[in-house]
């Protein structure tokens, strides 16, 4: 009131920040689990990636997903953003979902927040069914004739799009298929089925993983042998024949045998013995077995001719013996005669 003036303050100074800060697109690439999550990638802690403009370092940015939030440092304008797993498992199968990004820089200034892409949740696990050894186009058991071509093992799955692949595992060796209304046949190579050691047995490994990348459980088939011993026929001479070299007029009227042995051969297999263009056939036991040949089947037989027998018998594997051509016997039923005896022919006529 009296007129006397206070000195003049200059206040603190201050800035003027307007520069709002801004967040870049956030694409499923930014995800650690891609643009879809699926059973695997659940069960760890994910990340996304989040870069920015204008923000300084220190600052939180912060990401929204399923109304949980979660928070990371900027540092040189990026951060990345932990996503717990047990976030992600709360996720709901079949659903989509897209997160929200935030962040304030040193002055306060909000960023626009970003909707990132969006990513879709599939963990439904896809499953093989069991591959017996009717899936095996050789079988319970691989022989030495089967191991000669390509092989075939059908496998079916639930769960599965088209056109996933699908490998079978064998002896270390992948063979892969493509998975069609969740069937798919997978061909072996003969290569690969011919490196497989004689009188062991093999199973084989099946896995696939549906598009989402979850993959099924791996399904070990049942298990199958590899018999590729051939069996084989003992010569099948004249002393193996009922009738011997010749087949007379008498033999002929009542059946006749020949008897075979061989080697590799399971008792109760069939070895059959063509003769004439007719197939008789008996059972091995112990590694020998007695043919049957009717008498209507020697009748049928030319007098004067040579024949020889054809045996052929397989092991309980299918491997097959090389057919065996026994030795060549006679056809002679031309019955001599004597011509009458006269008294002409006693050295002393018709009286003593």
């Amino acid at each position: 009131a009296a007129g006397n003036a206070a000195t003049p303050v200059t206040s603190s100074s201050f800035a003027v920040d307007t520069s709002v800060p801004s967040i870049s697109a956030i694409t499923t690439d930014a995800f650690s689990w891609g643009a879809v999550l699926n059973a695997t990638d659940d069960n760890i802690n994910g990340t996304v990636t989040v870069t920015t403009v204008g923000v300084e370092d220190g600052q939180t940015v912060a990401i929204t997903l399923n109304g949980n939030t979660y928070t990371a440092y900027i540092s040189n304008n990026a951060a990345t953003v932990t996503i717990l797993a047990a976030g992600l498992q709360d996720l709901s199968n079949g659903q989509s979902y897209t997160m929200i990004a935030n962040v304030l820089d040193a002055a306060g200034n909000a960023a626009i927040q970003v909707t990132s892409s969006s990513f879709a949740v599939d963990t439904s696990v896809p499953s093989i069914n069991a591959i017996t050894t009717d899936a095996f186009s050789w079988g319970a058991v691989l022989n030495a004739i089967e191991d000669n071509s390509n092989g075939t093992v059908t496998v079916t799955t639930l769960g599965l799009e088209d056109g996933r692949p699908l490998t079978i595992t064998l002896n270390d060796i992948p063979y892969t298929a493509t998975v069609n209304n969740n069937a798919t046949t997978v061909t072996i190579s003969a290569a690969g089925l011919q490196g497989l050691t004689n009188g062991q047995s093999y199973t084989m490994i099946a896995n696939v993983s549906d598009a989402a990348g979850n993959p099924a459980t791996p399904v070990t088939s049942s298990s199958f042998a590899v018999d590729t011993s051939v069996p084989s026929i003992s010569a099948i001479t004249t002393d193996a024949f009922s009738w011997g070299a010749v087949l007379n007029a008498t033999d002929d009227n009542i059946n006749g045998t020949v008897t075979v042995t061989t080697v590799g051969v399971e008792d109760g297999l069939p070895l059959t013995i063509t003769l004439n263009g007719n197939t008789y056939t008996s059972n091995i036991s112990s590694n020998s077995t007695t043919v049957t040949i009717p008498a209507d089947g020697l009748q049928g037989l030319t007098n004067g001719q040579s024949y020889t027998m054809i045996a052929n018998v397989s092991d309980a594997a299918g491997n097959a013996a090389t057919p065996v051509t026994s030795s060549p016997f006679a056809v002679d039923t031309s019955v001599p005669s004597i011509s009458a005896i006269t008294t002409d022919a006693f050295s002393w006529g018709a009286v003593l």
